[in-house]
């Protein structure tokens, strides 16, 4: 018991504590949670926000908008952290593509926000909420591309939120389905 102790020790340890606050089913973040809030967000007010997160940390605001300082993206600092790929098929397109974007978790981690629930708002004004457990359980991803190429809002982008289904069983339900969100444009983190 004690050799298991010290090992499961020595993991936290040497992975900087990111798996510390983990419970068993959580999936850590791509970068610790330190490196990816130093991702630098645009600052210059001129900026076209592609996606606006409403709930992070105060030192993480740099955006105007009309309910006050928010976390603002572009798609040059979306690509600045770290990338990810899956692979997975969608009622919406045929047979599995491959989508690149940005963990949902990552993001969050990246402007510091915490809480329960992510309202998520596309620009046709569907909005869901999605459960942070979600963010810590699946490789949820803000798809930034499909098959290689940029979202274009002819389909579904330039954001689309996806979710692993064929990684995960449970995910072809239509609870999960009704939490992709095409043309993602905020995420209010409550």
């Amino acid at each position: 018991m004690r050799r298991w102790l010290f090992l499961a020790l020595a993991a936290i340890l040497a992975t900087g504590g990111v798996y510390a606050a983990l419970r068993p089913g959580d999936r850590p973040t791509s970068l610790p949670p330190a490196e990816l809030r130093a991702v630098p967000l645009p600052a210059n007010a001129d900026f076209e926000a592609l996606l606006i997160v409403e709930g992070g940390a105060q030192d993480r605001r740099n955006w105007l908008g009309p309910e006050g300082e928010v976390s603002a993206f572009d798609l040059a600092t979306l690509d600045r952290l770290p990338q990810r790929e899956i692979v997975t098929s969608t009622d919406w397109t045929d047979g599995e593509k491959l989508f690149r974007g940005v963990l949902l978790r990552d993001l969050l981690a990246a402007v510091g926000a915490g809480g329960h629930v992510v309202k998520a708002r596309g620009r046709n004004e569907y909005f869901v909420d999605i459960p942070m457990e979600d963010a810590k359980r699946y490789d949820v991803l803000v798809a930034t591309h499909m098959d290689g190429e940029a979202l274009q809002p002819r389909n579904k982008g330039p954001l689309w939120l996806i979710y692993p289904r064929d990684d995960h069983r449970e995910l072809r339900d239509p609870l999960y389905n009704s939490r992709w969100v095409s043309s993602l444009v905020d995420l209010k983190v409550e």
